[in-house]
């Protein structure tokens, strides 16, 4: 095994080694001609919808990581949610070919059940690391749905595993709790993932390389910064975190939302995040970036231990989110649609010796699948099938990023395929509306340009791009919104009935086919036999796709169907298990 790290030139031949910290913008990183004489270490962390900006109110980030390293403002997620973006940093692979675009297993396509039902936990940075001596770590989240992994469940490559199954910032669960259950009190999540990846960097033996990765819930709503509440206040970063997030801007809540597509006219402005939460959207950035602070502090550990079991100098560092976050623009909260602020993340990186020393990287980078393939390199290896490319290499290597995305059914927005570059943004849905904007001229996104003749030939070129990159299309994307209601949906998948003596119910559940299309999205019938109770749910009321019936007799086994039904027609039936209530 070698561990050099292959094609990087010498030092003198880029002259970007700083003397200071002071970023160089539009510099690419330096690199370094020595050859590691041991393989190098990796940490990846990832929060969980971090905004692009708020790295700037984490000091010992921005001290430790972009002042001894290289940030990427120009970093961006093909799909912006949490799922497929993981997926695909794990793999180094776009959402077409990990086959994971939905947060939630309701969907075939959704959440652990289709990364591991697919086959991808297979051939993941744990596995390949594992396969070449490394002890490998996961301390935090890890893809949603990981509950309904068999008990205690460790995926593969990974020696230790401490996945979120469930629970929020001072009651969880974690797999590796020494007794499985309901989550309890204990410390406050963040401090304890830290602390756990602290423990495995200093448990490694000194002649074996380590990976880890830390990967916080944080700063994920429940918006609850625990002891870490007024920080950002105390500390003075708050006029710094807004300049550089750039909110408010004039997009919040903006009056005209004249040139957006179909599903965003329907949206309120509203000052207030979300009904359950209840906060005013300053009152989440603030609360959000407190917790920062808490990573901030673990991350300020985690170097700790790499420093002081003298592993600091050969370890590659990597921060990055897993998707941006709204607060406001264009109406819109959270994340998952194209947009600046939904695709934009916030990128670091420290490999002494083969990094430069405060750069600031403008290149436009694929973050996630990006990641992998730096990875990759870092150990002076490659992998043929990921889509991503190294980010040790200092000449450029792509204009923009690949944008795919299946419908979200709680926004009502149809499927897209998009191609984002530094400047441009092109977007075409499943509804045949397309969107483009120029960031030069209109940096908020303000003004949908994709009908001025001025750029009639770029949008051309950009729309082609499209077409040639997103394959395969995203589950509900079609070319022609005709042919996506003209021939009805596969049935309906995993449908399983389950009896509930507390209430007296029986539970039906499934999962949608991959071929559905449609906005609003496809409505599902259940039946039952033989006593022909039945129920109409839409997939975005409740908990998804879930039906209950409370009107079944105790004794009488019970047996479910389920159709998919869209304007093209009805599914063929998928029955569930026989079933009866005690």
């Amino acid at each position: 095994m070698r561990w050099s790290i292959a094609g990087l030139l010498p030092v003198a031949a880029v002259g970007i080694v700083l003397a200071s910290l002071a970023p160089v913008h539009g510099a690419p990183p330096a690199t370094a001609d020595s050859r590691a004489s041991t393989p190098p270490n990796v940490v990846i962390i990832i929060t969980d919808d971090q905004r692009a900006g708020t790295e700037v109110g984490m000091p010992i980030v921005m001290r430790e990581l972009a002042g001894k390293g290289v940030r990427f403002p120009n970093a961006f997620v093909p799909t912006s949610w949490c799922c497929p973006s993981r997926s695909s940093l794990l793999t180094g692979k776009y959402s077409h070919n990990t086959g994971v675009w939905e947060n939630t297993s309701v969907d075939s396509y959704g959440a652990w059940p289709a990364f591991a039902n697919g086959g991808e936990e297979k051939d993941t940075l744990a596995t390949r690391l594992n396969d070449m001596g490394y002890r490998t770590g996961l301390f935090g989240k890890y893809l949603n749905g990981l509950e309904e992994a068999p008990p205690r469940y460790k995926p593969p490559g990974w020696d230790v595993f401490a996945g979120l199954l469930k629970g929020s910032y001072w009651n969880y669960h974690l797999s590796n709790d020494p007794i499985a259950g309901r989550p309890g009190r204990r410390t406050y999540l963040t401090d304890e993932l830290g602390a756990q990846t602290e423990r495995f960097i200093r448990s490694t033996p000194a002649n074996t390389p380590l990976f880890a990765m830390f990967t916080p819930f944080a700063p994920h709503m429940p918006f609850d910064p625990g002891p870490y509440a007024g920080e950002t206040r105390r500390r003075g970063l708050t006029g710094r975190v807004m300049k550089e997030t750039q909110w408010p801007s004039p997009s919040v809540n903006q009056e005209d939302m004249t040139g957006y597509p179909r599903y965003m006219q329907r949206l309120k402005p509203s000052e207030t995040f979300d009904k359950r939460e209840g906060y005013t959207l300053d009152q989440v950035l603030m609360r959000t970036q407190d917790m920062l602070i808490g990573v901030d502090k673990s991350v300020g550990t985690i170097i700790e231990a790499l420093r002081d079991t003298g592993r600091l100098d050969n370890t590659l560092i990597v921060l990055v989110s897993d998707n941006g976050y709204l607060l406001g623009e264009h109406r819109l909260q959270r994340k998952n649609v194209p947009y600046d602020r939904s695709i934009r993340v916030p990128l670091i990186m420290r490999f002494d010796g083969h990094l430069g020393r405060g750069v600031v990287d403008e290149r436009v980078a694929a973050a996630n699948i990006d990641i992998y393939a730096t990875v990759m390199d870092a150990l002076g290896t490659s992998n043929p099938t990921v889509d991503g490319r190294t980010l040790l290499s200092s000449s450029p290597y792509s204009s923009g990023v690949l944008l795919e995305a299946t419908s979200w059914r709680n926004l009502r927005r149809p499927a897209y395929c998009g191609w984002r570059e530094r400047d441009f943004l092109f977007v075409r849905y499943s509804t045949g509306e397309e969107e483009f904007y120029d960031y030069r001229e209109d940096p908020y996104e303000l003004r949908n340009a994709v009908e001025d003749p001025r750029y009639a030939s770029l949008v051309d070129s950009m729309r082609q791009r499209v077409r040639e990159e997103c394959n395969p299309r995203p589950p509900t994307f079609t070319w022609s919104p005709s042919q996506s209601r003209s021939q009805p949906p596969s049935p309906p998948l995993n449908v399983v009935a389950r009896a509930q003596p507390r209430p007296a119910a029986i539970d039906v559940t499934w999962r949608a086919p991959r071929d559905t299309y449609g906005t609003p999205p496809e409505l599902f019938r259940v039946t039952s036999t033989p006593e022909g109770l039945d129920c109409q749910v839409r997939p975005s009321d409740g908990d998804g796709l879930r039906c209950t019936f409370l009107g079944a007799k105790p004794g009488v086994e019970y047996v479910f169907s389920v159709d998919a039904i869209s304007e093209g027609g009805t599914s063929d039936t998928a029955q569930s298990n026989p079933v009866v209530l005690q």
